[in-house]
């Protein structure tokens, strides 16, 4: 398309020009998707957003098999186990007591002896002793050889050693050790703390709750059956199975969402270089649209003066020389004539100062020079009266021309001159009706007095900042107006990415319902701006509305406060420019998140203002 337009001239084929100016009848509403796919796209919250859903599913995944682990905990096997284990000491202490009698032993045959009579059977096995003790063996402690009663007391320690009692004993209790629950407690431990951090979290569910409540059981019990005593909590793994559902319901979903994302993130560049190709092409064909006449018009002259080019030729050279000399005395007249009254007219607009206009002999243009009483303008009129002559003088000259171009105006209103403020903002806006106007400008006063001007036409501005710092000296900033504009246009604004959303690849339907938070946070302040305070005070503007503070309906503010309130703040939360909170990212909003919020905020606007 762009070669065709470059070389558009007398040979230009206006039907396939025609046919490069269609477009669907949507076209701006194309556009405006396609910039708003793009934007979702370079906020580049993928990455984060990645590395959460990794994180969250590693955290799931600890808690499911620690769940898992609890819901496996056989509680009545473990009971049995230790009632068996109860019953085999109660066997091993009768079969004490029957072999030995208290006067042979220094004290009771408790567990202590056992030990002792456990060690000393253990040397005998390392020295190899199958048969010990027998008649003539020594003592292997004092070395000393045995007496009747000494090999007596050893035989029945070696009985009592060998006993089936003390085997069950040994076997109960590796069956109780079995039956216990036994979780890594690093395990355990992060997997309580995940639970606990996401049961602070308001938008979670009771699942964390549950999930702290039955870890700390679990904790307990561990420790219960590794001090082999009675478990507290015999019901904790019938809790654990419901709860093992719900946790791999929310892992499956976490595990779905780390592939989408990393799916999302691999196809985003590539989405990016198409959205971007197709905004280009659809901007192309909309503004070779609107100027399609003008290109008509343009190869019409053109062909026209091709065909002129060549009667010229039949012109002699003396007829031609004079007809140019008459040509430029009446032209040079008529144009004097014309930017004089054209320069009185927009000095009379822009309540420029008066000046006297002297024309000097031309060359193509209007030359002129300005006096006042005989002296130079600038030897006696302030800065802001010579611009606003000069603005006066550029003005007339375009008006002369019909120039059609975009016209530029680099600081029309400087701080020595604000009486003309207003009288500029109005015949900028004025000439912004039939021309692409570019106003520079540092003054915010100039910039609110225009765009209020726009306003009061219903006309939108587009407002760009040129950075001034960093690597992003000299770039324009596109959307950083003064919030202008009303409850109404940015509702609509809503409604279309609520509509937007559902539609929307996967990869954009984030980054979108963040991009409508920020709407609804700029309509929140807008709501209390114009509606909730009627506007008694507008930001960068000096005057207070004192006559609209009666407007302010105080039966209903508080009412309205109470829902705009909690609705701005959770919408700055969800808003593009806070989605770093690496502990909350998890629970991003969802459509129906954002679907109830702007319900609620509906509702209040329209109890407030309601008659």
């Amino acid at each position: 398309m762009y070669p065709l337009i470059e070389t558009l001239g007398a040979t230009t084929d206006l039907t396939e020009l025609s046919m490069l100016a269609t477009v669907p009848e949507d076209a701006e509403t194309l556009r405006e998707g396609l910039q708003s796919e793009l934007s979702a796209l370079r906020t580049n919250t993928l990455d984060a957003l990645v590395a959460n859903a990794q994180q969250s599913q590693g955290d799931l995944a600890r808690l499911h098999g620690v769940v898992v682990a609890i819901q496996s905990f056989d509680a009545a096997r473990y009971e049995s186990a230790l009632a068996e284990l109860a019953a085999a000491e109660q066997r091993r202490r009768e079969a004490r007591e029957q072999l030995f009698s208290p006067t042979e032993l220094l004290g009771d045959p408790d567990e202590e002896w056992q030990k002792f009579i456990v060690a000393g059977d253990a040397y005998r096995r390392h020295l190899e002793k199958v048969q010990y003790p027998e008649d003539g063996d020594p003592c292997l402690y004092c070395m000393q050889e045995l007496s009747p009663a000494a090999l007596s007391l050893l035989n029945r320690y070696r009985t009592f050693l060998d006993e089936t009692v003390l085997q069950q004993v040994v076997q109960t209790r590796k069956a109780l050790q079995a039956a216990g629950l036994t979780i890594d407690a690093t395990e355990l431990t992060q997997a309580l703390q995940y639970s606990t951090a996401q049961g602070e979290v308001e938008q979670t569910s009771k699942w964390a709750t549950e999930a702290v409540s039955l870890l700390t059981n679990a904790r307990t019990t561990i420790e219960e059956t590794a001090k082999e005593r009675p478990i507290s909590n015999p019901t904790m793994p019938e809790k654990a199975g419901s709860l093992a559902r719900d946790v791999a319901s929310l892992l499956s979903a976490a595990t779905d969402t780390h592939t989408k994302l990393a799916d999302d993130r691999a196809n985003a560049e590539t989405l990016l270089v198409r959205k971007q190709r197709e905004l280009v092409e659809l901007e192309a064909r909309m503004e070779l649209q609107n100027s399609l006449d003008a290109a008509r018009a343009y190869v019409q002259r053109a062909k026209r003066a091709q065909q002129l080019e060549k009667l010229s030729r039949s012109v002699s050279s003396g007829a031609s020389k004079q007809l140019t000399v008459q040509s430029k005395l009446a032209s040079e007249d008529l144009v004097n004539k014309n930017f004089e009254a054209l320069f009185t007219d927009e000095c009379r607009r822009l309540r420029a100062p008066k000046v006297a206009l002297s024309f000097q002999g031309r060359s193509g243009r209007a030359e002129r020079k300005k006096a006042v009483a005989n002296y130079r303008p600038s030897s006696i009129l302030s800065e802001g009266e010579q611009k606003v002559l000069a603005i006066a003088d550029f003005l007339a000259e375009s008006r002369m021309r019909g120039t059609k171009a975009p016209l530029v105006f680099d600081d029309p209103v400087t701080s020595l001159d604000y009486r003309r403020l207003d009288e500029v903002a109005a015949r900028i806006q004025q000439l912004s009706e039939r021309h692409q106007v570019i106003v520079l400008t540092h003054n915010i006063m100039f910039a609110s007095a225009l765009i209020s001007e726009r306003q009061n036409k219903k006309l939108r501005v587009k407002v760009y900042e040129v950075r001034d710092g960093g690597a992003a000296k000299g770039i324009l900033a596109p959307d950083v107006e003064p919030r202008f504009d009303t409850p109404a246009d940015l509702a609509k604004r809503v409604n279309t990415k609520l509509q937007t959303i559902p539609r929307a690849e996967p990869v954009l339907q984030d980054a979108l319902i963040k991009e409508t938070y920020d709407l609804i946070r700029a309509w929140c302040e807008a709501f209390v701006e114009q509606e909730l305070l009627q506007n008694v005070t507008q930001r960068y503007r000096a005057n207070i509305m004192m006559t609209r503070l009666a407007k302010i309906d105080t039966t209903r503010f508080d009412a309205a406060v109470e829902v705009i309130a909690p609705l701005f703040g959770r919408a700055c939360d969800r808003m593009t420019g806070h989605s770093h909170a690496a502990e909350y990212m998890s629970t991003k909003p969802t459509i129906t998140d954002l679907q109830e919020d702007w319900e609620a905020a509906k509702a209040a606007r329209a109890a407030y203002i309601a008659t």
